[in-house]
Parts: C-alpha cells; sequence; structure tokens
C-alpha cells in the first residue's frame, strides 16, 4: 500500500511540476514577444507577434482551467496545487496588463 501511496504523490508531483514549467515558459515567451513588439516597425511582423501573444494568452487560459479544474483537489499535495494556482493566477495577471 506504501507503494501505491509513493506513486500517486510521485505522479501528482510531476504533473503539478510540468504545469508549473509551461506557465514559466509561457512567461518567457510572453516576454520575448512584447520586448519584439516595442522593437518591431514592420506592419505584417507586428501584426504576426500581436497574433503570437494571443495564442500564448490562449494557451495561459487553457493550463489555467487545468489548475482550477476540481480534478486538482483529489491530488493528495494540497500545498503543491496552492503554489500552482498562486502561478497560474499570476501568469494570467501579467496577459491582463496587455
Amino acid at each position: 500500500m506504501n507503494q501505491l501511496y509513493s506513486h500517486t504523490i510521485s505522479c501528482s508531483d510531476t504533473l503539478i511540476g510540468n504545469l508549473c514549467r509551461e506557465f514559466d515558459c509561457i512567461l518567457c515567451q510572453h516576454r520575448s514577444t512584447c520586448a519584439l513588439v516595442g522593437q518591431c516597425t514592420d506592419a505584417p511582423l507586428l501584426k504576426r507577434l500581436e497574433g503570437e501573444l494571443g495564442l500564448l494568452k490562449d494557451q495561459a487560459m487553457s493550463l489555467q482551467k487545468i489548475a482550477l479544474s476540481p480534478s486538482m483537489d483529489v491530488m493528495s499535495d494540497q500545498l503543491s496545487i496552492a503554489f500552482l494556482r498562486e502561478v497560474s493566477r499570476r501568469t494570467m495577471q501579467v496577459f491582463s496588463r496587455y
């Protein structure tokens, strides 16, 4: 029984870690794209970069739905779930500024 319990914690930790890393990647891409938008003078490229920002926001929203889903509440490590939800909230705050 202990092995099953350990395996469940390990799987949830991996899932939460992966979701947090995904949020981090989205934020890094967002920062990079915003910097490019600020320097861009080519209208077609600017439109493409703005579209990329929209796609990044959509990705973040999809991940936030996972983070806020009730299925996360049944995982054993509620502190990690709370951390994931905070990372999600902060990521969405960055997108609400633009």
